[in-house]
């Protein structure tokens, strides 16, 4: 998906109905940046009505310009009426300030949440990349045991040759991070191992797959794998390595900003989030690669992180900035 700007104008189907001949605007939906398919996902929420389409209005932001959206509500007429964030510790801490508003679903799809504020839409797996051919078959990564021995035993082989995502600043990238060191010490080692391989560090995932694309670098790692097939479909050469030891989900959450009211006919009454759970989106959800509640993982081995508050431990200050201080400390090695 080549990158947008960050408004979308009116990219679902809008027909015709007394409703909006009245003059009522269209649902204000806001998404974090480079959502592989967008125009997929916004057609299938405009018809998940059972009474015909809505109007979408569809904008893009990185994950924090959506906190910053959500936090600033004396605005309110700027604020989304729907919106899908890629982090969940940044979801709960929206809930937890009393910037959400509670929802209630729809018979029939019951998903995750946490107080019926933070929804689970899906999860997002996060993967290894390669491009095909640069690194021998015998010798892909396929845990995280692999990788940190590759990189440490290539030698000269991956000098600049692999690429990571700058956890400072891509909150779904220290997401990951912060959680993928939880459960396992190999983070640190793979961590030091890229240091000691002066791995390129880009700002976005888009930004690492764009360099693998071009051949710039051989590897990406925890990458998700919405992004990676997006990329795929323009670019064959690029590869997908799911781990064998385990893999990370990392949930997209549906949000409903306290203090909003579109004017439009809902599901039903509290229900606005429902237009992210119909079986159309949840379609369109796994159509883009994720890990929807309708559909179970063939990945093995996947660990799901779900919304809860122990999410916010990450987000102290002090926790975060001991964090990011150790793992730049071990990845930029000058």
């Amino acid at each position: 998906m080549n990158r947008r700007s960050l408004l979308l104008s009116l990219i679902g189907s809008v027909v015709p109905t007394s409703t909006f001949a009245q003059g009522r605007r269209p649902l204000r939906l806001l998404v974090h940046e480079s959502v592989p398919r967008l125009d997929l996902l916004v057609d299938a929420i405009s018809t998940s009505l059972p009474f015909g389409e809505i109007a979408v209005a569809a904008q893009e932001a990185r994950p924090a310009q959506i906190v910053a959206r959500f936090s600033a509500q004396a605005n309110v007429a700027e604020l989304p009426d729907l919106a899908i964030l890629p982090t969940p510790d940044l979801a709960v801490q929206l809930a937890n300030e009393g910037r959400t508003f509670p929802q209630v679903l729809e018979s029939g799809f019951d998903v995750p949440h946490w107080r019926s504020e933070v929804f689970v839409l899906g999860h997002d797996p996060a993967v290894f990349v390669t491009r095909k051919g640069s690194i021998a078959e015998q010798d892909l990564p396929r845990t995280r045991l692999d990788l940190a021995r590759m990189l440490e035993q290539g030698g000269n082989r991956f000098q600049g040759r692999a690429g990571i995502v700058n956890v400072g600043t891509d909150s779904v990238a220290y997401a990951i991070a912060s959680q993928d060191s939880l459960r396992s010490s190999m983070f640190w080692r793979i961590s030091a191992a890229f240091g000691a391989s002066r791995a390129r560090i880009f700002d976005t995932a888009d930004e690492l797959l764009s360099a693998l694309s071009a051949g710039t670098i051989d590897f990406g790692y925890n990458i998700p794998i919405t992004s990676a097939r997006s990329f795929l479909r323009r670019d064959s050469e690029i590869e997908i390595i799911v781990p064998q030891d385990y893999v990370l989900g990392l949930p997209w959450c549906g949000l409903v900003p306290h203090g909003v009211t579109w004017p439009g006919p809902v599901p039903q009454a509290g229900g606005l989030v429902s237009l992210l759970t119909s079986q159309r989106v949840f379609d369109a959800f796994s159509e883009i690669g994720l890990i929807t509640p309708q559909k179970p993982s063939v990945i093995e081995n996947i660990q799901m992180i779900d919304p809860g508050p122990e999410l916010l431990v990450f987000l102290d200050p002090l926790k975060r900035s001991r964090f990011l201080d150790l793992w730049f400390g071990l990845v930029v090695q000058n």
